[in-house]
């Protein structure tokens, strides 16, 4: 057993033994057919600082492929799927072990060393081509090089006989051997402890030298207009037979140069033609020669006419002024000072026959502005002309032309494309220009400069206060279409429009559906819209027949029927003087109201505004201008500059610039201002209203004369303002005068009227439209600064069309805002809500308005159930870019109308948004579609069907909603072949942020608009800005609370939305975070530099980005008085210094404690003070006293300076002068007196003798 055991175990390890052994033979003969191969075979060099990349192969074994390295240079990793890449950091030369191992087992592996070279720069060789040289003809080409460190050595390698290269980069010398030469320039710079190379290859031509070719004759004869001119030209030297050819210059006209040498023609032009002719011979070689070619005329004259027009776009055809109101004359003056002039008939001009030489051409054009209509009502606006026209004129540019001798010179004289001005709700063609068109007047008004500097321009009116919106764009049509008719017999040419204030809201209308095929409305070349108010006032303006324009109806109604300007080219403009740059005190407009056009979104009590389309903005769009200064003398200049480059019935509820209703602001109203202030010799009334406010502030600035003014309110009760100056606190509401009565000598003033109202609030309905019976949920926003506000009550009451009172809520407080719920009456119509919001503010009663208004729909339909939809390729390309919706309408009567609606996909994301807007004579049937753009689709949009969400149609004039469909209309399915869809994802798409701007260590309520929200995205920012709280209104805004600590840094900062299915996108830069900015302040009154005299009340202007708390005033560094609430006015009792140059300084302090000062100098100066004039005779002589007469006093009677003046004393002065004086003075007529002293003093007076 033993034995056995033992052989058993010899035969065990001897079959073990054998096993490895077969193992290892297959092991080694295994790795004996490894043949990995690594790719490429070098690489290349690298840049220190300049990204690289490698990407190296295996190939050999069993895919895939591992990669390894042991150290790289620094910036530098290899993948282990081969990829090398990275930024190199350090320059110098790297020798890299590269390995890969494949995937059999046992693996298969290589190693293999490379070079890398890394460069601490990349030379650049200059200049890429070099000359051709000639055999005996010294040669030179200087190298530069950059990229590297300097100074550069060059270097070369094989170079042509004769020439050499210099370190420094010249190469130069004489050729000795003609030849094809290659040449291989090198550089080295001076980068240590490695340099940096560079290399460029040339090809230089060397060749032998040409002879010289001689071309005869040296100089041409004379040639003369309209006579045949023949002259060959030969050559010799070279090698024959030779060709001829301009090398450069002009012929005469009529003139040419044959190829064998003949210059022949018959001249149509005079004047002396240089040129340069050359002869090549058949070795191409080439000599030259240079002639002056004199063509002359059989006479010294030339006839110049032409035509006066506009050009057209396509820059060919002219627009000529051939109307029937155009006239005018060309001025041609030589520079021998000759002068001729020609009429303008029927669009063309003719001297006839003058004398050959340069003129320059001037001219004026003679035209009617056809104005139609009436723009007033009580004292705002203005009517028409007496005949419905004003006759204009306009000085065309001077134009330099040339007569040519024996020749018709026909030119044409270019004008500017005409503008075209449309004024907003308080003013008239009279905003743009004054009545006379003088040198004192050209400079300023809008109108008069336009056509000083060569514009035609229009300016029509049209009937705010009783039309709609459709009739006043009709209006306005009718008159551009006159205008034009009479101007050019071609039609309408390309024009300009500039809009004030609510005319940029009409531009709008004429944009939309129902004018948009209108060809004077595609003629508008440019809009410029100064101040429009494009999401509404802070104060709620009649608007058309019935609705007030505060932002709710913009907002809410106006901007949904007309969300954009069309295919209009639009350019705002707005100002930043006084409150424009603040959300909640902005006087009349702000600029978020300019820039953004806005909508209302809603969730049960919870509303927002937020931007649905940003208009163009940048720095040169915004003025150091008021609102109502825009559009005005003050800002013509800076206005055209930027221009030129970039080419309801009743009284109103508020005056031009009044703040209204309870809403902010601090704006004012000027009497007696604008051009000129205003002279009263008998006792005048001047109309105003007055808003809902906390008080006024009437300012009287008293130019000369005396007298008395007095504040009328709405109940007759007179106040009189004394020392210039009334506040009055809670004034009643309604219409008010400032009476003034003149003494005896009148009185010229101007008086500004400001309102205050730096808190308020501002009401939405929850829904636009409401069935009836059902709950109505009115929410009402606080509005500006409520820290001294408190025991508030809002309430709320709803009154018919015809004023009668039907419910009352009262509304209870939520945080920021108030909300009840009226139930919808059960009449069909649109309901007038009269918000009520009652309180304390610091401790005094306030009481603050707001309006709103409530559609109540019935419940059968206008519309009919027969919608239908197509697609349509509105582009002509072969691929569907529009949905159309067909719909039918049964109208109640006839007028203008507004259908819209919008288009969500069938993943529940907004397409796009479309109205029609259209005119029937009378009541019944209409139809017609809504096309819905969906050029920007996303294929997945296609999945299913489209819904059109929200049809509605509103009344044209009211702007109220008359029929709601409220079920969703769905449309087929279509083919994502059928489009040209977008195939990437479908991304949430944020837009608009608004505000922009937020201070650090505050929080801000801020809406985000865009689309493909959907319900669960969320929203971010960049830290450290935190978001404490954010609502989702629907697939196109969020709604969210942002903390911006004090630690953030300023500058701008990213958004975020990132929908639930993870997919996000972003807004860069969306939001600006700044410091906390001292106050703004500057000098309502007076201007720097004036001269001012009595009791003066001097006044500034102040804003801050949080709060102004106080304005002290100091005089010659001394300090008056502090104001510490608005207005912000200290009354200056000059009498009490000296004459003489003094410094005003007025300091703002904000909440946080930062101030900002202003100081400017006044002169002081003695008004001179009428008491009385009496006459003496024989002979007749005028005894003036008074008080403050100067010696040396000017007396000015009817405005013409008097010499004969006496002075007697400072109370006395005598007028001489018999009976030159007597007959200046008419008995029984009133003459004006004007007595200026030397320092600048003066003062008016009347007298009657």
């Amino acid at each position: 057993m033993g034995r056995n055991k033992s052989k058993r175990l010899e035969k065990l390890f001897l079959g073990i033994f054998l096993w490895i052994i077969v193992v290892t033979v297959w092991s080694l003969s295994s790795f004996s057919q490894c043949t990995l191969t690594l790719s490429p075979s070098d690489i290349p060099q690298g840049t220190v600082g300049s990204y690289y990349s490698v990407q190296f192969t295996a190939s050999g074994g069993t895919a895939p492929y591992t990669f390894y390295t042991d150290t790289l240079p620094p910036g530098l990793s290899l993948t282990s799927s081969g990829l090398l890449s990275g930024t190199p950091a350090m320059a110098g030369d790297f020798s890299l072990l590269i390995g890969a191992y494949d995937s059999s087992y046992p693996s298969c592996n290589v190693d293999a060393y490379y070079l890398l070279v890394i460069s601490q720069c990349s030379l650049t060789i200059s200049p890429s081509t070099i000359p051709q040289g000639t055999v005996g003809s010294y040669y030179s080409v200087q190298f530069t090089a950059s990229g590297g460190t300097a100074p550069y050595s060059f270097y070369a390698e094989v170079l042509p006989p004769g020439l050499s290269l210099t370190s420094s980069g010249l190469l130069s010398g004489t050729p000795t051997e003609a030849g094809e030469y290659s040449l291989y320039i090198g550089v080295e710079d001076s980068s240590t402890p490695y340099p940096c190379y560079g290399n460029v290859s040339y090809a230089l031509r060397i060749t032998d030298p040409c002879p010289q070719i001689y071309i005869t004759p040296s100089q041409l004869p004379n040639a003369n207009i309209g006579v045949f001119y023949s002259q060959n030209i030969s050559a010799e030297g070279g090698v024959p037979p030779y060709y001829f050819s301009l090398g450069g210059g002009t012929l005469p006209p009529g003139i040419s140069l044959s190829r064998e040498g003949n210059i022949s023609g018959t001249p149509t032009a005079s004047g002396t033609f240089n040129f340069l002719v050359l002869a090549s011979d058949s070795a191409n070689c080439y000599g030259s020669q240079s002639y002056s070619l004199t063509v002359g005329c059989q006479s010294n004259y030339g006839t110049l006419s032409g035509y006066v027009g506009i050009p057209a776009n396509n820059g060919q055809s002219l627009f000529i002024l051939d109307g029937d109101s155009v006239s005018g004359t060309i001025t041609a003056k030589s520079t021998a000072g000759e002068v001729f002039t020609a009429a303008i008939e029927r669009g063309a001009f003719s001297f006839g026959s003058v004398p050959a030489g340069n003129y320059t051409l001037s001219g004026v054009i003679n035209y009617k502005d056809n104005i139609l209509y009436d723009a007033k009502l009580l004292s705002y606006g203005c009517a028409a002309p007496a005949n419905t026209y004003l006759t204009k004129t306009t000085t065309l540019q001077s134009k330099s032309v040339e007569v040519k001798c024996d020749t018709s010179n026909m030119i044409n004289y270019l004008v500017s494309p005409p503008v075209v001005m449309i004024h907003g709700s308080y003013d008239c063609y009279n905003k743009w220009g004054s009545a006379a068109y003088t040198e004192e007047t050209s400079s300023t008004y809008f109108d008069n400069y336009a056509r000083q500097i060569g514009f035609i321009s229009f300016t029509p009116n049209y009937d705010w206060w009783n039309g709609s919106y459709f009739s006043m764009a009709e209006e306005v049509l009718e008159q551009i279409d006159k205008n034009f008719n009479g101007l050019s017999k071609s039609g309408t040419p390309p024009y300009y429009v500039i809009t004030h204030d609510t005319g940029g809201l009409l531009l709008r209308v004429l944009g939309g559906d129902i004018f948009k095929k209108n060809s004077s409305v595609g003629k508008i070349q440019k809009a410029f819209l100064l101040a429009p108010p494009n999401s509404g006032y802070d104060f709620n303006l009649r608007f058309g027949k019935k609705k007030q324009a505060g932002e709710n109806l913009i907002t809410k109604s106006f901007n949904e029927a007309y969300p954009d300007f069309g295919k209009l080219n639009v350019l705002p403009i707005a100002g930043n003087n006084g409150w424009w740059g603040s959300k909640d005190n902005d006087g009349m407009v702000s600029l978020d109201s300019v820039f953004n056009i806005k909508n209302v979104s809603c969730i049960e009590d919870d509303c927002i505004s937020y931007p649905s389309m940003k208009l163009p903005r940048s720095a040169s769009q915004i003025l150091p201008y008021k609102h109502n200064e825009l559009g005005s003398p003050v800002s013509v200049y800076d206005v055209f500059n930027l221009i030129l480059s970039n080419s309801e019935k009743g009284t109103p509820e508020a005056p031009v610039g009044a703040v209204g209703w309870g809403t902010t602001g601090v704006t004012s109203k000027k009497i007696g201002g604008g051009s000129g202030a205003q002279l009263v010799e008998s006792s005048a009334d001047y109309p105003f209203y007055v808003s809902k406010c906390d008080g006024i502030a009437i300012v009287v600035k008293l130019i000369s004369g005396s007298g008395t003014f007095m504040f009328v309110d709405p109940n007759g009760i007179e106040s009189v303002i004394e020392n210039g100056l009334m506040i009055k606190s809670a004034p009643t509401s309604g219409n008010c005068f400032l009476r003034v009565i003149p003494d005896s000598g009148g009185v010229n003033f101007e008086v500004t009227i400001i309102e205050n109202s730096l808190f308020g609030i501002k009401a939405y309905l929850t829904s636009q439209n409401f069935l009836a019976g059902e709950n109505a949920i009115l929410r009402v926003d606080k509005s500006g600064d409520w820290t001294l506000v408190s025991n508030v009550e809002v309430g709320a009451s709803l009154y018919d069309s015809g004023g009668s009172l039907l419910q009352t809520i009262s509304l209870i407080e939520n945080g920021n805002y108030f909300a009840g719920s009226f139930i919808a009456p059960s009449t069909v119509g649109s309901y007038t809500i009269v918000v009520e919001a009652t309180g304390l503010y610091d401790n005094s009663q306030f009481t603050r308005y707001e309006f709103e208004s409530m559609n109540v729909i019935s419940n059968s339909h206008l519309f009919s159930s027969n919608f239908s939809d197509s697609l349509l390729d509105s582009d002509g390309n072969g691929r569907y870019d529009s949905i159309s919706l067909s719909y039918s309408v049964d109208l109640p009567q006839g007028g203008y109308f507004v259908v819209s609606g919008d288009l969500y996909d069938s993943l529940g994301n907004f397409v796009s948004h479309s109205s029609d807007s259209f005119f029937v004579e009378s009541q019944g049937d209409y139809s017609s579609s809504l096309i819905f753009d969906i050029s920007s689709i996303h294929c997945e949009q296609l999945l299913g069907k489209f819904s059109v969400i929200g049809l509605k149609i509103l009344d044209g004039d009211s702007l109220s909603t008359i029929d709601v469909w409220n079920s969703p209309i769905q449309t087929q399915i279509y083919s994502s072949s059928q489009f040209e869809c977008d195939s990437s994802p479908l991304l949430p798409s944020p837009s608009y942020l608004m505000p922009l701007k937020i201070t650090k260590g505050t929080t801000a309520n801020v809406a985000v608009s865009g689309k493909n929200f959907k319900e669960g995205a969320v929203l971010t920012f960049e830290s450290p800005i935190s978001v404490l709280n954010f609502q989702r209104y629907s697939d196109r805004v969020i709604f969210a609370s942002i903390s911006v600590p004090q630690s953030a840094q300023s500058g701008y900062y990213d958004l975020y939305v990132k929908n639930p299915d993870g997919k996000s996108g972003k807004i860069e830069n969306a939001l600006l975070v700044s410091d906390d900015t001292p106050p703004e302040i500057s000098f309502e009154y007076p201007q720097s530099g004036s001269k001012i005299g009595g009791l003066v009340n001097v006044a500034v202007r102040a804003s801050d980005d949080l709060k102004v708390v106080s304005v002290s005033f100091e005089l010659d560094g001394n300090l008056q008085k502090s104001v510490d609430s608005f207005p912000f006015v200290w009354a200056f009792d000059t009498s009490k210094i000296s004459e003489g140059t003094h410094i005003l300084k007025a300091t703002a302090i904000d909440s946080s404690g930062q101030t900002t000062s202003v100081e400017q100098s006044v002169e002081v100066v003695r008004y001179p003070s009428i008491t009385s004039i009496t006459k003496k005779g024989d002979p007749f002589r005028l005894i003036v006293i008074g008080v403050n007469f100067q010696n040396g006093i000017e007396v000015y009677i009817n405005n013409e300076r008097w010499s004969n003046v006496v002075f007697k004393t400072s109370n006395k002065i005598v007028l001489k002068g018999g009976s030159s004086l007597k007959s200046k003075v008419p008995k029984g007529e009133r003459t004006t007196f004007r007595f200026v002293n030397p320092d600048g003093g003066e003062t008016t007076y009347i007298w009657q003798r």
